[in-house]
């Protein structure tokens, strides 16, 4: 699926131009910083910022193989983030619940074996009359 994903990534002339326009943006703003605080890097950091910027008010198709690889690092930190967030957030959340409710003696799911209680666990549901209004509008 990421894979898919990747192969339609759009490129239009829009998104080009979006695209290095922003790039050109946060690299000359990083120039900036460096300049302030008086880095040495801030030169290379402008002229960066400068030729996204040309590219991207000029000619917004020579960027389309930087939009792309751009955009393919993107989803693949999306698809390994979503994966690291949804692990944090299970053992976060769901485990500690689960040993709480453990710990407790709860039996959610009515998974307890009652030996004594009955020979079989099906569970008689009473029967209502369905009527055709039932089907209609079910959400």
């Amino acid at each position: 699926m990421l894979l898919e994903e990747i192969r339609n990534i759009k490129s239009r002339r829009s998104d080009l131009r979006s695209f290095g326009l922003t790039m050109g943006a946060v690299t000359g703003l990083i120039g900036v910083v460096l300049l302030w605080r008086g880095r040495d890097l801030y030169p290379y950091f402008l002229s960066v910022s400068g030729v996204f910027l040309a590219f991207g008010l000029l000619l917004p198709g020579v960027l389309k193989p930087f939009h792309k690889a751009w955009m393919t690092l993107a989803l693949m930190m999306g698809w390994v983030m979503t994966r690291v967030i949804l692990f944090v957030l299970f053992f976060l959340v769901v485990t500690p619940l689960g040993l709480t409710a453990r710990i407790l003696g709860r039996d959610v799911l009515g998974l307890k074996i009652d030996r004594d209680a009955r020979s079989s666990y099906w569970i008689e549901r009473t029967r209502e009359e369905v009527k055709k209004k039932d089907y209609e509008r079910q959400f």
